[in-house]
C-alpha cells in the first residue's frame, strides 16, 4: 500500500467517466452522466456503485483519491490471496510469497492502480474466485464469478472456465448431483438484478461505451491478438528474437513463443499436483480469444488480470523444470540425496526465474543501478504522462461561467474534462451519447485519429461548446474551414504536451453565444494591458516542475486579445532572474510555442500560455519572473499598464518572491 501512494497523482482520463457516475448517484442525480439522460456509459457498474457507496458512507467526495485508497486496499487482499492460491497451487510457501511481492511491483498493476480504473477490483474479484474454486467453496466462488462479470463485462470468461471445470468433473465422476446447478443459481442471483435493471433503467444492459466503440474506431485487424503477444513478450527483460521497428505477426509470435511456452507447461505441471489447475489455462485461451475476436482499440488496463496468472504459470513451469534437470543430472544419487537435491535444484531454477520476472518491473520503478531513472526511487515510470487529463481540467474549471449558464460541451474525450465541468456533455466519440450512430463508420477513404469527429455531426447537433485536439478534427473538420468558422470562434486555448504529442487545445463557442471564460481558482488575477490595447495579461500562475534532467518554474499566463482582430505578430519574453539579479533562464517566443500567434487570434481569446523556466541547482532564489511583450517588427517594449492604469516601469510585469519547495 505505501508504493501505491508514494506514486504522483496517475488518474487517467478514461477513470472520471466511472467517478461521474458515482458522484451523480452520491448526490441524487442517479446513476447516470448527464442528469436525466438514462444511459450506461460506463462497462464497471460494480466499480462505480463501490466507490458510490463507499462516498456515501464516508461523506469523502474526493473520488480520484477514493479510487486509490480503494484500489491500495484491493491490492492488498489480492497479494495475501496469491499467497494462499500460489501455496495451495505449487506446494511451496516460499514461492506464494515470492509471487506476490512480483504483483506487489508489477508496473501494470502499479500504473492501473494507481490510475483510478478497475483493474484492481477486477483482480481481486478473479484471484479471489479462483482461490475458492480451488479451496472446493463453490458457492463462494460462484457468487465471486458473478461479481467479476459486473466488474467488467470480460468476467464471463471467468464464469464460463469454472462453470466448465465443475461440469466436467461431474461427467469424469458419474455424479449427477456434482452438476453445478446450485452455483449457477448463485450466480444467477449476482448477475440478473443488474441486467434486469439496467434492461428497465437504461433499455439495454450493453454499456452505451461498448456499442459506441464497435463502430467508431478503424483499426487494424488482429490487434487485440497482437497486444497480448506483447504483453507475453514483456514478462521478461528481453526479447527472442530481438525487438524491431514494424514487426510482422509471425515476427511477434516467435518472439512470445517461450513465455506462451513455460505457460503451458505451467498448466500440466501444475495440474499434475491439482488436476483442476488446467481451468487457468482454460480461462486464459478463453480471456484472449474474447479479446482477439472482439478486436476493441486496446486499452492497458484490459491486459491486467493476466499478468499475476502468466507468472504464476512460468513459476510453477520452472519447478517442473528444476525437478526434472536436477533428476537427470542427480539420477545415479541416493534416494536422500536424490529428494534433497531435487528440491534444491527446482527452487534454484524457480527463484531465478523470479527474479528475471522482477527485472522490468524494477526498471519502472528505476531501482536497477545501471540505468539512468527518470524519476525518483520507487516512483513508477507511466504508461502516458498525464498532461492531457490537467489541460481538460483547466479547461473545465475555466469553462465554468458556460456551464452555469447551461450550455452543452461537445468533446472527444470525457472524462477528466466532464469530471470538472459541471454542466452537460455531448461525447462525439460516444461513449454516453447514442446519438453518433449515424454518423459512424467514417467513410474509409478519409484518414482519421483515433478520435476523429465527424464534420456533419458538429454541423448537424451545433453544440454550444466544441473541445478538441487539432489531431481530432484535422482530417474531418479543419479548423480552418470557413464554414465552420462561419458558424463556431475560439474562445479558449493552449499548446499541451499531452501524450498525443505537442499541437494545440481549443474550445470553440457557437457564434451566438458571448465569451464565458474565467481565471482559474488558483491563478493570480492581474489585469495588465500591453501595447495600444493589443492583449490583456488577465492573471499567471507560478509551478515548479521537474524531468529526469532539469528543475523548472513554471510560468502559465493567461492573455485574453481584445475585442478586434490583431494586426501585428507579438512577441513574449519570460526571465527568470535570481536573487543576485543575474537572469537564469530567458525566453523570446509567440505565445502558445508558436501555434497561437497573435495574427490569428480572434476577437476576445483567451491563451493560457506556458513558460518552463530552468532554474540553477543548487537553488538561487527567490526568483523573480518578468515579462515583456514585444512586436516582432520593433525592437522596443510596447508599453505595459497596471490594472490601474499606471505605467509598468520599464514596460514590464514582475512576479517577485518565487521560491519553489526545496530551493
Amino acid at each position: 500500500m505505501w508504493l501505491r501512494f508514494h506514486q504522483p497523482p496517475n488518474t487517467v482520463d478514461d477513470a472520471y467517466i466511472t467517478f461521474r457516475y458515482a458522484r451523480n448517484l452520491v448526490s441524487g442525480v442517479g446513476l447516470v452522466y448527464n442528469a436525466g439522460e438514462r444511459v450506461l456509459g460506463t462497462t464497471t457498474p460494480a466499480y462505480a456503485l463501490l466507490l458510490a457507496a463507499l462516498s456515501g458512507l464516508s461523506g469523502y467526495r474526493d473520488y480520484p483519491r477514493l479510487a486509490l485508497m480503494t484500489n491500495a486496499l484491493c491490492d492488498a487482499l489480492t497479494f495475501a490471496l496469491l499467497i494462499r492460491l500460489v501455496t495451495r497451487l505449487t506446494g511451496e510457501r516460499w514461492l506464494g510469497v515470492g509471487a506476490a511481492l512480483l504483483f506487489a511491483i508489477d508496473g501494470r498493476v502499479l500504473d492501473w492502480s494507481t490510475g483510478g480504473m478497475e483493474a484492481s477490483f477486477n483482480v481481486l474479484a478473479i484471484v479471489l474466485t479462483l482461490t475458492l474454486f480451488f479451496e472446493d467453496r463453490r458457492a463462494g466462488a460462484a457468487l465471486t464469478a458473478g461479481l467479476a462479470v459486473l466488474i467488467r463485462p470480460d468476467g464471463a470468461t471467468l464464469a464460463a472456465a469454472i462453470f466448465l471445470g465443475w461440469g466436467l468433473l461431474a461427467l469424469r465422476l458419474r455424479q449427477p448431483r456434482r452438476w453445478p446447478w446450485k452455483e449457477f443459481a448463485i450466480f444467477a442471483a449476482v448477475v440478473a438484478p443488474w441486467l434486469i435493471f439496467a434492461t428497465l433503467f437504461y433499455g439495454t444492459p450493453i454499456p452505451q461505451s461498448v456499442l459506441a466503440k464497435s463502430i467508431v474506431y478503424r483499426l487494424p485487424p488482429l490487434i487485440g491478438f497482437r497486444a497480448f503477444l506483447v504483453q507475453l513478450r514483456t514478462v521478461f527483460p528481453f526479447s527472442l528474437p530481438p525487438l524491431q521497428e514494424g514487426q510482422s505477426l509471425a515476427r511477434q509470435m516467435a518472439q512470445a513463443a517461450l513465455p506462451v511456452g513455460l505457460c503451458l507447461l505451467g498448466v500440466f505441471a501444475l495440474s499434475r499436483r491439482q488436476p483442476r489447475a488446467s481451468v487457468i489455462g482454460v480461462y486464459l485461451a478463453l480471456f484472449i480469444a474474447f479479446f482477439s475476436v472482439g478486436n476493441p482499440l486496446w486499452l492497458g488496463w484490459y491486459e491486467t488480470p493476466m499478468m499475476p496468472l502468466y507468472q504464476l504459470l512460468i513459476l510453477g513451469a520452472s519447478l517442473w523444470l528444476g525437478e526434472s534437470v536436477a533428476h537427470f543430472v542427480l539420477s545415479k544419487s541416493t534416494e536422500h540425496a536424490t529428494s534433497r537435491s531435487l528440491r534444491v535444484g527446482r527452487n534454484a531454477l524457480t527463484l531465478m526465474m523470479l527474479m528475471v520476472m522482477t527485472l522490468p518491473q524494477l526498471s519502472r520503478l528505476n531501482l536497477i543501478p545501471w540505468e539512468k531513472p527518470q524519476r525518483g526511487p520507487f516512483v513508477l515510470n507511466p504508461t502516458f504522462n498525464k498532461q492531457r487529463e490537467a489541460d481538460y481540467h483547466l479547461f473545465a474549471e475555466m469553462l465554468g461561467p458556460a456551464a452555469q449558464a447551461g450550455r452543452l460541451a461537445a468533446i472527444p474525450e470525457i472524462g477528466a474534462f466532464g469530471y470538472s465541468y459541471p454542466g452537460r456533455l455531448f461525447d462525439t466519440t460516444g461513449l454516453i451519447s447514442p446519438a453518433i450512430a449515424q454518423y459512424f463508420p467514417i467513410p474509409p477513404e478519409i484518414p482519421i485519429e483515433i478520435y476523429s469527429v465527424p464534420r456533419q455531426m458538429i454541423f448537424d447537433l451545433r453544440p454550444e461548446l466544441f473541445v478538441t485536439f487539432d489531431s481530432f478534427i484535422r482530417a474531418t473538420l479543419d479548423p480552418a474551414d470557413p464554414e465552420f468558422l462561419e458558424l463556431y470562434r475560439p474562445t479558449l486555448g493552449l499548446t499541451s504536451h499531452a501524450a498525443f504529442g505537442i499541437q494545440r487545445l481549443v474550445a470553440y463557442r457557437r457564434n451566438d453565444l458571448p465569451i464565458e471564460v474565467t481565471l482559474p481558482p488558483e491563478a493570480a488575477s492581474v489585469n495588465a494591458r500591453f501595447g495600444p490595447d493589443y492583449v490583456r495579461l488577465a492573471g499567471y500562475r507560478v509551478e515548479s516542475t521537474a524531468d529526469a534532467d532539469n528543475h523548472y518554474v513554471l510560468a502559465s499566463l493567461f492573455w485574453q486579445g481584445r475585442d478586434a482582430p490583431i494586426d501585428r505578430d507579438l512577441l513574449v519574453r519570460v526571465r527568470l532572474i535570481t536573487a543576485e539579479g543575474t537572469v537564469a533562464y530567458e525566453i523570446l517566443d509567440q505565445p502558445g510555442e508558436k501555434l497561437f500567434p497573435t495574427q490569428s487570434w480572434t476577437p476576445g481569446l483567451w491563451l493560457i500560455d506556458r513558460y518552463w523556466l530552468k532554474r540553477p541547482v543548487p537553488g538561487k532564489g527567490p526568483y523573480t519572473i518578468t515579462v515583456t511583450v514585444f512586436a516582432s517588427d520593433a525592437d522596443d517594449a510596447l508599453p505595459a499598464q497596471a490594472a490601474d492604469g499606471t505605467a509598468l516601469p520599464d514596460h514590464t510585469f514582475v512576479i517577485s518572491g518565487v521560491m519553489p519547495p526545496g530551493d
